[in-house]
């Protein structure tokens, strides 16, 4: 069977799984990401009944990186399901995966009543984000003003000539399309090339495809330059049932960039609600809320109404799990965080197959060793040492943990979180 028709066949099990689903959105997505690679199929005769995507994305920065395979998309026929076909390819993938030298493999969107699934698959509770809430009626030039009160007088003079000069354009509307896409794609992949912790770079593949899944599904791309023409801010936008724009992620070089860019997206919807995806790695509030002044109701100017941005820095009550993770390469992991952090000394005892083996893992200086103990020779350790073995899931759960948690593990176990943050963007 040839890719092409692979394509098709794949295409229609899609429409037929998910009713509606656009057939641009659908045909942009096999076209760039399907490859027979980590394409998993299963045919009854000549029907494709069931199907699973692996999507390979490189997380860090430009020093240190890791492989991280995603799987967005899993479909079966109606007259298939509930016989295992998706958790054989989710297995099939994920072997694949490991085989070709990838750390973890991460399934995002979760959504509704799949996480459990998931956990009984291996997979735990990886990436989380907080929603900043901005009702209809904010007002960005004020919070800039608030912020601005803040500052010592010379330094206030300088920002808001800065913030004066910045301009926002939609990416729909802007006179050179092309240019406009090279910029922002420049723009992304330079930050993230020196962002910390472990975050996706996006490729540039990755940001043409986010940007043209926006225009499919009716969003935006929301750009932010100044008076040289180089961008300082980028927002990935769609707004939902006419009430509220989510902004998928934000890319900003500096905070001044970013209201300006919130602004921005306020009046390109004037009459809706914003709802601003942060991950928790982002979170630096220093106040549990944070007031901005809103314009007043025009139908009731007397009342000064005002907006409440609710910027909450409880991570354990407000932050949302949006990607579960699953560990195919315990050893690369243990030593992307190892690089970082030379204070770090532990040791544990992890099974990390179904055949027995357990990895001694030592973290000392920056490095990592592994010493592989056979099953018999774990049989002649005293019963203390046998009780403080791992699983993978366990190792898992504290190392994708959220960062709020990080005192009392850390203590516990010596391993600090990889503080890890993913958004797909389409």
């Amino acid at each position: 069977m040839t890719l092409s028709e692979l394509k098709i066949k794949v295409a229609n099990l899609w429409k037929e799984c998910v009713p509606g689903e656009n057939e641009a959105f659908i045909k942009l997505m096999l076209d760039n990401y399907l490859v027979p690679e980590f394409a998993a199929c299963n045919f009854n005769g000549s029907q494709l009944i069931s199907f699973a995507l692996g999507i390979p994305f490189c997380f860090g920065n430009s020093e240190k990186s890791l492989k991280g395979m995603c799987i967005p998309i899993h479909l079966s026929s109606e007259k298939f399901r509930h016989r295992g076909e998706i958790s054989r390819l989710i297995d099939d993938l994920n072997h694949r995966a490991k085989s070709a030298g990838f750390a973890f493999s991460f399934v995002m969107p979760v959504r509704n009543g799949l996480e459990r699934f998931y956990r009984n698959r291996g997979f735990v509770n990886g990436f989380f984000n907080v929603i900043d809430n901005y009702t209809s009626v904010h007002n960005f030039n004020m919070e800039f003003d608030s912020f601005m009160a803040e500052q010592k007088e010379k330094v206030a003079i300088l920002k808001r000539r800065f913030y004066d000069t910045l301009e926002v354009e939609k990416l729909s509307e802007t006179a050179d399309r092309n240019s406009a896409i090279d910029n922002i794609i420049s723009f992304v992949t330079s930050l993230e090339s020196t962002q910390s912790d472990l975050r996706i770079l996006h490729s540039p593949l990755d940001l043409r495809t986010a940007i043209l899944a926006n225009e499919i599904k009716k969003g935006e791309v929301i750009f932010v330059h100044n008076n040289e023409a180089e961008i300082t801010g980028v927002a990935f936008c769609v707004p939902y049932d006419r009430a509220v724009v989510v902004v998928k992620k934000i890319f900003v070089s500096d905070a001044i960039s970013k209201l300006k860019l919130l602004d921005g997206i306020k009046k390109s919807y004037p009459d809706l609600a914003m709802e601003v995806n942060v991950p928790t790695s982002d979170m630096d509030r220093k106040a549990v809320w944070s007031r901005a002044f809103g314009s007043a109701l025009p139908e009731a100017p007397a009342a000064g109404a005002i907006s409440i941005s609710e910027c909450v820095y409880s991570l354990a009550a407000h932050a949302k799990m949006i990607g579960m993770v699953r560990i195919l390469d315990l050893s690369e992991i243990l030593k992307f965080i190892a690089a970082d952090r030379h204070d770090l000394k532990y040791s544990i005892l992890v099974k990390e197959d179904s055949e027995g083996f357990i990895g001694y893992f030592k973290v000392a200086k920056g490095k990592l060793s592994v010493e592989e103990i056979s099953p018999d020779q774990f049989d002649c350790l005293p019963e203390s040492v046998k009780g403080e073995v791992m699983s993978l899931e366990d190792v898992a759960e504290i190392i994708f943990r959220r960062r709020d948690g990080d005192n009392l593990i850390t203590e516990a176990f010596g391993i600090p979180s990889i503080n890890a943050t993913a958004a797909l963007l389409f």
